[in-house]
């Protein structure tokens, strides 16, 4: 059998072979990193037979370098914890990765609660919605996004785990939706170069409902064609809050120029 093998992100390499728990020692015959797995629902399991993620941790000083990985072996999150079993006590930065390999959020922690500034991306990174945590609880955003807005934000502590996003191998969602649209015969003669904003809703089977439009570029029937691509589109990957799937409302700029 061949040892699938991992890099760990603290300067050292691991490798888990065939279906045991790792476990290295240092020089005194302590152990230094150890593996443990866990099912869909972050349950504990004795080996990788029905895992869904595994977790490989180094001691160090006051707590663990804790890695999650996807059973495919692909990143699923990095931190700091004062304690390895489920769930986490994360101390400091905490970073999410979705299975295509992205990072998803970057978040910070104080005794497993968020605090300060956390980042959700998309667009492979390029794109990405700030969340600000206050004193007591609430959540602010800002958006840097040449894709969409997203559009859950009531300022009273909504959390995100992850934004809808287009499944793998398929290009981003603005690229999409451009590339899709068709200049009606009857505006062809014409000149213009205006936007369209649509809203809808990403369900938590990653089906497009509910789509409509949120503000008018001044004629109707390019209105009707973002919409139509819009209502077209294939499935995404659902949108998460506190790792539940949920739907997710999405606002996004359809610009046409002729």
């Amino acid at each position: 059998m061949i040892p699938a093998i991992c890099l760990f992100p603290f300067g050292m390499d691991c490798q888990s072979v065939g279906m045991c728990a790792l476990s290295v020692k240092d020089d005194s015959g302590k152990i230094k990193i150890d593996t443990m797995f866990f099912d869909i629902g972050w349950n504990d399991l004795p080996n990788r037979f029905g895992a869904s993620f595994y977790r490989v941790f180094e001691k160090t000083a006051g707590g663990y370098n804790v890695e999650d990985r996807f059973i495919n072996n692909s990143i699923q999150m990095t931190a700091f914890s004062t304690i390895v079993k489920e769930p986490l006590n994360k101390t400091g930065k905490a970073v999410y990765y979705n299975q295509n390999g992205y990072v998803s959020q970057v978040a910070h922690f104080k005794s497993n609660v968020k605090t300060g500034e956390a980042i959700w991306y998309y667009k492979n990174q390029t794109d990405s919605t700030v969340g600000k945590y206050n004193v007591y609880g609430s959540l602010t955003y800002s958006v840097n996004s040449t894709l969409f807005e997203i559009n859950n934000n009531d300022g009273n502590g909504y959390e995100i785990d992850e934004v809808p996003y287009l499944k793998q191998g398929v290009p981003n969602l603005h690229d999409v939706v451009q590339k899709s649209i068709v200049i009606p015969a009857s505006l062809r003669s014409k000149k213009f170069n205006i936007k369209a904003i649509i809203e809808f809703t990403v369900t938590t089977d990653g089906r497009v409902e509910n789509a409509k439009v949120k503000r008018s570029c001044g004629e109707s029937s390019l209105d009707n064609e973002a919409l139509k691509v819009v209502n077209a589109l294939p499935k995404f990957i659902p949108g998460k809050k506190k790792g539940v799937k949920i739907p997710f409302a999405l606002v996004i700029p359809v610009t046409f120029v002729n």
